[in-house]
């Protein structure tokens, strides 16, 4: 079956909000106290969570390595010993994120996932989009690596954003890029919220602190090994914003997984969320021949803070329980009324548990 055809559409972009509170419509500053659950399970599968730092757990035989050591003449002399000899010393199990020796979900990660889901939850209208977000190369065909995720988020995978037409070939748009005067900058609603290249973001992500839940090294049926929160880990941070506008902030918690009806859909984040995948060992055990999903977690606001300056001086005010429910409902509202083209409520945890029950989720 060859690769589906796009559809070419154009971004809409408009002038950059001010940084410096000068724009009095956009004038939102606070911050929003979040929760994170890792599902306990997803279609009677157990759910993880693990986002890699990068490094890698190392093992090695303290004999073999002291051996290598005394034969060698220098360090460049050890490092073609042991690679020769590689059963002295071995990587293990990806590690997961950690500050201060403390394991956490990272604000990079975060706001990577809020960003790709804004992108992603915008298609055109009169072929025009309001988000930047662009395809780089072909889209897959079936069984290519990212074809669960281009099925996953159509109709927006199905565009590509195009500036224009050189003869009949289309000339490819490019992200926001602010690197130019101020006054001259355009940007699409994402970029304008989060940030672009020359643009600070008005949204900051703290790190999510480790509150309840152990880690599990697991090592799966493909050799991979690695570490992961268990299902039901918990984690806390927050969120700041500064000169936001209503809608915006509605934005933002779309993209944390808000609803108009003030409840939050259960997201996708970090390694593996797309597919099953078979343990082998655990430690500690109790997971060897169990099936796993990963990636699944539900984000909530415990707390929603502005902060103003009032008689007094810095004033802050908190709306927590029903209040706060029927705000963040609000909030997603104004900004689905103000973002043509924002789809709003879409879960794609719900959406790829039908993908894989039809047996589409295995790239």
């Amino acid at each position: 079956m060859p690769a589906p055809r796009l559809r070419q559409v154009q971004v809409r972009r408009e002038r950059a909000t001010r940084r410096d509170l000068a724009d009095r419509e956009a004038r939102l500053v606070g911050r929003l106290r979040l929760v994170c659950e890792v599902l306990k399970e997803v279609d009677g599968w157990p759910n993880f969570l693990h986002i890699g730092s990068g490094a890698l757990e190392l093992s090695y035989d303290e004999g073999a390595v002291r051996e290598l050591a005394v034969k060698a003449a220098d360090v460049g002399d050890l490092i073609e010993l042991l690679q020769r000899r590689p059963e002295a010393m071995k990587t293990e199990h990806m590690e997961v994120v950690r500050y201060a020796d403390r394991p956490c979900i990272p604000g990079s990660s975060l706001k990577g996932t809020v960003r790709s889901r804004l992108e992603l939850s915008f298609t055109a209208v009169n072929r025009r989009v309001r988000s930047c977000f662009h395809r780089a190369g072909k889209p897959p065909t079936p069984g290519q690596p990212g074809r669960v995720h281009f099925e996953l988020w159509k109709p927006a995978t199905e565009e590509s954003r195009v500036i224009g037409f050189r003869g009949r070939k289309p000339v490819r748009d490019r992200v926001c890029d602010a690197t130019k005067a101020f006054d001259r900058v355009r940007v699409c609603v994402v970029c304008d919220l989060l940030g672009a290249p020359g643009l600070a973001s008005r949204v900051l992500f703290g790190n999510l602190e480790h509150r309840k839940g152990r880690l599990i090294k697991l090592e799966f049926d493909d050799h991979e090994k690695l570490w992961a929160f268990e299902p039901s880990s918990t984690f806390e941070g927050d969120v700041a914003f500064v000169g936001l506008r209503e809608e915006e902030l509605g934005l933002l918690l779309v993209g944390l997984g808000a609803t108009e009806d003030g409840n939050f859909n259960p997201i996708l984040m970090g390694k593996s969320k797309y597919r099953p995948r078979k343990v082998i060992r655990s430690d500690p055990p109790g997971w060897e021949g169990e099936t796993v999903r990963f990636g699944a977690v539900k984000l909530g606001v415990k707390k929603m803070i502005f902060t103003h300056i009032g008689e007094e001086g810095l004033c802050e005010d908190v709306i927590v329980g029903n209040e706060l429910k029927r705000e963040i409902g609000r909030l997603v509202t104004n900004a689905s009324r103000a973002y043509n083209g924002l789809n709003v409520g879409f879960s794609e945890v719900s959406e790829l548990s039908k993908m894989l029950r039809g047996g589409k989720g295995n790239g």
